[in-house]
């Protein structure tokens, strides 16, 4: 399935990543555009409207802007387009939706980091797609990231939640270390590696039995 991504940032550089099939990417400047431009089939534009020639849009621009490009992008797309909308802090207003009931305009929020997901961790992605077919094929068109139905709105309170948690334990493990006079570097390593590491080996099952112990007793 064809794909086309409009917003070069991060976050479309990271949905460009996980696209299958011929890829689009669309933005506003030349040079954004640049390193996408040996590894798209289907090139790189300025022009909204050339995301028609796809059958799928993800759309990865601040929210400030996504009312617009939704406004300018939805007349020139074929019925039974979809577009996805990944801004954690815009949703598409149903005032849009039913202005265009042939395509499917849907919300997709990403639990998950643009950094994680760039170091090999896999991201999921929330959508209120209410049929499956619809959600089959955006699966088919993002292999590289973990699609489920559900309540979108949700995902803004669970990010949250698991940054707070995660920079605390953080910043709680290099207070300690910092009291007991442990060197800068060993603190870095502690905290940049090990601990992602932990996490990454606790996620996957793969914790060994130290790390297990530790587990079965906080809980």
């Amino acid at each position: 399935m064809s794909f086309a991504v409009i917003g070069p940032g991060k976050l479309g550089s990271i949905l460009f990543q996980a696209a299958a099939g011929p890829r689009l990417v669309i933005g506003r400047s030349p040079e954004h555009l640049e390193p996408f431009r040996a590894q798209a089939e289907l090139g790189v534009s300025t022009r909204l409207e050339d995301a028609s020639q796809c059958q799928v849009t993800a759309v990865a621009v601040p929210a400030g802007a996504c009312e617009q490009v939704f406004q300018e992008l939805c007349p020139h797309l074929p019925p039974e387009h979809i577009v996805l909308n990944f801004s954690t802090n815009w949703d598409i207003p149903q005032t849009l939706v039913q202005q265009f009931p042939q395509l499917h305009l849907l919300n997709a929020k990403l639990v998950g980091s643009a950094i994680g997901i760039s170091h090999g961790l896999k991201g999921l992605a929330v959508t209120n797609a209410a049929r499956d077919n619809i959600l089959a094929r955006m699966r088919a068109c993002l292999p590289g990231l973990e699609l489920m139905a559900g309540d979108p709105a949700r995902v803004r309170d669970i990010n949250t939640r698991a940054t707070r948690a995660a920079l605390s334990a953080a910043v709680e493990l290099e207070k300690e270390l910092a009291a007991q006079n442990i060197p800068a570097p060993l603190i870095q390593a502690a905290a940049g590696c090990l601990m992602p590491g932990v996490l990454i080996a606790y996620q996957n099952g793969q914790l060994g039995g130290f790390a297990q112990k530790i587990v079965d007793e906080l809980r």
